[in-house]
C-alpha cells in the first residue's frame, strides 16, 4: 500500500492544488443549511428510552459503574462523560445523551455534503443533502441515546482527514491522529474499525509523518484512559468486567458457536442497516466508484470491508452497527447518483427526481423510525400513567427477561420497569435465573434494584406487581391476583399484601407470602 501511495504520487500533487484552489463558499453553505435541517429530527426524539442499552446509558450520565452496566462494557467514557457535562449545564440526563446524538448527527450531515460538494460540485452535494438528511438510518442513529451516531461521526472525520491525507494533503497528520484517539473514548470499535484506512494513509505519507500521527493519536487516548482506569479501579477490573460481556457475546456469533443460523441473522441485519442507510443512493454505487471522491480505491475498500466482514461474522445487533459506513457510502453513493441522473437533465427533471427521494425516504423514516416509536412511546407512557400511583417504596415488582413490547400479556423488560417505575423495587425473577449475582453481564441495576441472589426479603411491602401475565405462575397456589392494567403489549397484575405479610422471593421461583411471625 506505501508503494501504491509513492506510484500515485503524480497526482497528488495535482489534486491538493485542486482541493486548496477550489471555492468553499457554495459547499459550506450546503453543508451549513443541511446540518441545520438535520436538527429537526429533535423534533421526533422518544420521550421514553426504546432499547435496554439506552437506558443503561441514561442510568450511566447519573452514575458511570460497570460493575452495574451503567453503560455496559467497554464503557464508552467520553460519550457519557460528554452527556454529563451537558447536563451539567441543566439538561435532563435523557435530554443530555439526547443533544449529544443530534449535533453529532449535524455535524455527520454536515461533513458528507461538504466533502460531496467539495469534489462533484453543488449538484452533487445537493443530492447528499437529501440523501444524508432524509436517512432513515440517520435520523435514528441521530435520535438514540446510544454511542452509534458520536461513533459514526469519529469514524468520519478521521475517514475523512486520511482521505485528504492519501491525497497527499499532510496538513491534517497530527490532527487525524487525536482525533482517532478521541474516537476511541466515544465507541472503540468505530476507532478500531477505521484504524486500517487511517493506517494506510499515514503510512503512504511516509514513516515520519505516520509517527507524528501515531504519537497524536497515543497522547488523545492517554488522555482520556487515564481517568477511566482510575474510576474504574484499574487495568485488571476493567477486564474483568469486560470479560464477562465479551464471553456472552462470542457464544453467540457465528464463529463463536452459533453457527449458520447466526450468520443468516447477521446478514439479514446488515441488509437491512444498508438499506435503511443509503436508499436510493446504494443504486449509485456502482458508478460513484470511478469518481474522484472514490480514489484511491484502497481507502473506500478499507473503510467498507473490516466492519462489513466484522458484522457478517463475529457479531452485529441492532442496524445501527452500519452506521460506521455511512459517511462513505453515502458520499459515493450520492456523488454517483448525480452522475447518473442530473448530468444534462433538465432543471425540472432535476427537481422531480429530488423530490421523488426526498418523498421516498421521509416515507422509509415514517414507517421504519417514527411509527414503531411513537407506538412504543405511548405504550411506555400509558403503563407509566397506570401504574405510578401504586408503584411507591413499598412496592416490589417481578418481571423477566425482555427488551421490546411483545404480544398481548407480555412481560414489561426489566430495564424499561425499573426507569419507568423509580421508587418500586423491580426484580428479574427467577432471581438465579441468569447466573448469581454480579456474575452475568448486561442485566444488573435499575434505579432502584439490583440483580439479588435468593432469599430477598420484603418485610414492609404493601403490594406485588407482576409485570406480565406469565408472572403468575409463581404465585402460591390459591392466590389471586387482580388485573391493573391490560393493552396490546404488556399485562400487569397487581397483589395486595396484608400488614403483617412478608413477602419472600426464593430460590428456584419460589415466591412465598406467609405472616409475620
Amino acid at each position: 500500500m506505501i508503494s501504491a501511495g509513492s506510484a500515485a504520487s503524480g497526482t497528488a500533487g495535482h489534486r491538493r492544488a485542486a482541493l486548496e484552489q477550489g471555492r468553499p463558499a457554495a459547499p459550506l453553505a450546503l453543508a451549513s443549511v443541511a446540518a441545520a435541517l438535520s436538527l429537526l429530527r429533535a423534533l421526533i426524539v422518544p420521550r421514553v428510552p426504546q432499547s435496554w442499552d439506552a437506558v443503561q446509558y441514561i442510568l450511566a450520565v447519573r452514575e458511570f459503574d460497570l460493575e452495574k452496566h451503567q453503560p455496559h462494557p467497554p464503557g464508552y467514557y467520553l460519550h457519557v462523560k460528554s452527556a454529563a457535562l451537558l447536563r451539567s449545564l441543566g439538561l435532563g440526563d435523557a435530554d443530555a445523551l439526547y443533544v449529544l446524538s443530534l449535533l453529532a448527527g449535524a455535524g455527520l450531515v454536515g461533513l458528507i455534503v461538504w466533502w460531496v460538494a467539495e469534489q462533484s460540485g453543488p449538484r452533487a452535494g445537493v443530492v447528499a443533502a437529501v440523501l444524508s438528511v432524509f436517512s432513515p438510518l440517520v435520523c435514528q442513529a441521530a435520535t438514540d441515546a446510544r454511542t452509534y451516531m458520536t461513533g459514526a461521526l469519529g469514524a468520519s472525520v478521521v475517514g475523512y482527514l486520511s482521505w485528504r491525507i492519501a491525497q497527499g494533503d499532510r496538513r491534517w497528520l497530527l490532527l487525524s491522529g487525536i482525533l482517532l484517539g478521541v474516537t476511541a473514548g466515544f465507541r472503540p470499535t468505530a476507532a478500531m474499525f477505521i484504524a486500517p484506512v487511517w493506517l494506510w494513509a499515514i503510512l503512504c505519507a511516509g514513516w515520519r509523518s505516520a509517527l507524528t500521527a501515531g504519537v497524536g493519536a497515543l497522547f488523545a487516548v492517554a488522555a482520556w484512559a487515564v481517568p477511566f482506569m482510575v474510576e474504574v479501579g484499574g487495568l485488571s477490573r476493567y477486564l474483568e468486567i469486560s470479560g464477562r460481556l465479551g464471553e456472552l457475546v462470542m457464544e453467540h456469533t457465528p464463529i463463536g458457536g452459533g453457527g449458520l443460523a447466526a450468520l443468516r441473522t447477521n446478514a439479514t441485519r446488515v441488509g437491512y442497516g444498508l438499506l435503511m442507510l443509503g436508499g436510493v443512493g446504494l443504486v449509485g454505487l456502482w458508478r460513484g466508484v470511478r469518481l474522484p471522491i472514490a480514489r484511491p480505491p484502497a481507502w473506500l475498500l478499507l473503510w467498507l470491508l473490516p466492519p462489513l466482514a466484522f458484522f457478517l461474522l463475529v457479531h452485529t445487533g441492532p442496524p445501527l452497527y452500519v452506521m460506521i459506513v455511512a459517511a462513505p457510502l453515502l458520499a459515493v453513493g450520492a456523488g454517483g447518483l448525480s452522475a447518473m441522473l442530473l448530468e444534462g437533465a433538465s432543471g425540472t427533471g432535476r427537481g422531480a427526481f429530488l423530490i421523488a427521494v426526498v418523498l421516498l425516504h421521509a416515507w422509509l423514516t415514517w414507517a421504519g423510525v417514527v411509527v414503531p416509536r411513537l407506538r412504543a412511546d405511548a405504550q411506555f407512557l400509558q403503563l407509566a400513567r397506570a401504574l405510578e400511583p401504586i408503584a411507591d417504596e413499598h412496592t416490589v415488582a417481578l418481571t423477566t427477561m425482555g427488551d421490546q413490547p411483545q404480544a398481548r400479556g407480555g412481560y414489561v423488560p426489566f430495564r424499561h420497569a425499573g426507569y419507568l417505575l423509580p421508587n418500586a423495587h423491580v426484580y428479574l425473577f427467577p432471581l438465579e435465573m441468569l447466573g448469581a449475582a454480579g456474575t452475568m453481564p448486561n442485566y444488573a441495576h435499575t434505579l432502584t434494584t439490583g440483580l439479588a441472589a435468593p432469599p430477598v426479603s420484603h418485610p414492609n411491602a404493601t403490594r406485588l406487581l407482576l409485570l406480565g401475565a406469565g408472572m403468575r405462575q409463581y404465585l402460591p397456589e390459591g392466590r389471586r391476583a387482580r388485573l391493573v392494567y391490560d393493552a396490546p403489549a404488556f399485562a400487569v397484575y397487581c397483589v395486595d399484601l396484608a400488614p403483617d405479610e412478608v413477602l419472600r422471593l426464593g430460590a428456584n421461583g419460589n415466591l412465598i407470602l406467609e405472616t409475620e411471625g
